[in-house]
């Protein structure tokens, strides 16, 4: 969430060559055409990326260091491109708590499945494995704001409301790793940001009532100053 680390021209035959100092391990957004895609990549590699520019970075074919981990990866988009079309995620979230839960947790089992199914099929970087397993993580937790935020809105006259236990203890079960999370996925922030957006709306409507020179992330800074359950970290990401 940053300015590109490294732009890379495109010749009149169509190749593109170039290096350039990853902060670190993991993985990076590649853009290309207004598309994009995640590519994982470790220190010190050498690799081959060649694809047809129509489908590129949707598509394309990785050789050299790192086959292995981004094979492993498209293998588990495409699953779960496929897997999404089967779900009605609005359905669910307008369902009831038992029902909601029953279908979430076969939907973590299911992906969980592939993860475990490519790994024995493309044998991934241990990092690779980690990050995978924490973005199966990250797509439920979407889904439960989504449900979260119904629930809220169906209950907005009751000011005591809050989550059924059984729902927060399977989130509280999904963010143990989260202080990770938050820095290694662009997904999991989004997901943070989502999840205090209500918060953050009615704190910003207060706060800014007849002025007319308020900047957006000033307000957002201030708001997080309030937040003490967020780690420094997870609030540096959130505000950049």
């Amino acid at each position: 969430a940053t300015l590109p680390l490294a732009n890379f021209g495109i010749d009149k035959d169509g190749n593109f060559t170039g290096n350039f100092e990853a902060p670190k391990d993991g993985m990076y957004l590649m853009n290309y055409a207004g598309k994009s895609n995640l590519i994982f990549l470790k220190g010190g590699q050498n690799i081959q990326i060649s694809g047809n520019s129509a489908t590129f970075p949707n598509e394309f074919t990785l050789t050299g260091d790192g086959k292995a981990d981004n094979e492993f990866y498209q293998a588990c988009q495409k699953y779960l491109m496929s897997y999404a079309q089967t779900l009605d995620i609005q359905a669910i979230t307008n369902e009831k708590l038992p029902f909601f839960l029953k279908e979430i947790k076969k939907i973590e089992s299911d992906l969980n499945k592939n993860v475990e199914e490519n790994t024995k099929k493309f044998n991934p970087s241990k990092e690779m494995i980690e990050w995978k397993k924490n973005d199966v993580k990250t797509a439920i937790l979407n889904v439960m704001v989504g449900f979260e935020m119904v629930q809220k809105q169906m209950n907005l006259s009751n000011p005591s409301f809050k989550m059924a236990k059984e729902f927060t203890d399977y989130e509280n079960k999904l963010l143990e790793n989260k202080e990770d999370m938050v820095q290694s996925s662009p997904f999991f922030r989004q997901y943070l940001l989502t999840k205090i957006s209500q918060d953050f709306q009615k704190y910003a409507e207060n706060k800014a009532k007849g002025k007319t020179d308020v900047v957006t992330s000033e307000l957002f800074n201030d708001f997080l100053k309030t937040k003490k359950d967020l780690s420094q970290t997870t609030k540096d990401y959130l505000l950049a």
